[in-house]
């Protein structure tokens, strides 16, 4: 397993990348976002694309957008442009280059 931490909203958020497929467990899951632990947890499957997917559930958890589960196209291209703006004020301008690569596994 290898591991990562990025800053979201003051907090750190553990990213752990897993060899094992997690669809073992569950066959629909390649990806799971423990909020309250704030870990993440992603498999080989599709790794940079599961990433992000968690992480905007931990953002929406910190946030509370969850709240409101019905977005319109808007709402949630809104959400996610403030969630790549914050991973980059809290982890520098390349934030998403090094989650690509730490997911890929390079």
């Amino acid at each position: 397993m290898k591991l990562m931490t990025i800053k979201l909203l003051s907090r750190i958020i553990k990213i752990n990348r897993i060899e094992d497929d997690i669809s073992q467990l569950e066959p629909r899951l390649c990806g799971i976002s423990l909020t309250i632990k704030q870990e993440i947890y992603i498999d080989g499957s599709r790794p940079f694309t599961t990433l992000l997917h968690e992480i905007g559930h931990q953002y929406m958890t910190l946030t509370g957008r969850f709240e409101n589960c019905q977005f319109n196209v808007e709402e949630f291209c809104d959400t996610y442009g403030f969630l790549i703006e914050q991973l980059m004020i809290e982890n520098g301008d390349d934030i998403i280059k090094k989650l690509k690569i730490f997911a890929e596994g390079k």
